[in-house]
């Protein structure tokens, strides 16, 4: 898998109260069968993760869930800032403060 769709989807959800299989695999240019996977593999490693069928279904994390802040060892923290600072538009800046929050914690 490549973690950079995998953490690009964790931070598509942490944006956005919903997305669809079909905005995930066109964003990142694969199938919605991958995206499935990728959720499922987000859904393994203790994110609260949740599908929904149907019209107006789509991908969410569980309302109200709240990270473990041992999710991320302060290196990887350290590196995924260092990663999202090369990128500097709105959706960064606001996945940075979120990540700093984490690490200042």
């Amino acid at each position: 898998m490549q973690m950079y769709i995998l953490l690009g989807i964790l931070f598509e959800l942490m944006q956005q109260p919903k997305v669809t299989a079909t905005q995930l695999s066109e964003k990142y240019e694969i199938s919605k069968r991958s995206v499935y996977r990728y959720v499922d593999a987000l859904s393994l490693s203790g994110i609260p993760v949740t599908t929904t069928a149907g019209r107006y279904g789509g991908i969410s994390l569980v309302q109200k869930s709240v990270f473990d802040k041992s999710f991320f060892t302060k290196e990887e923290l350290d590196k995924l800032l260092s990663l999202l600072q090369i990128e500097s538009n709105l959706d960064t800046k606001v996945l940075v403060a979120k990540l700093r929050s984490l690490k200042e914690n």
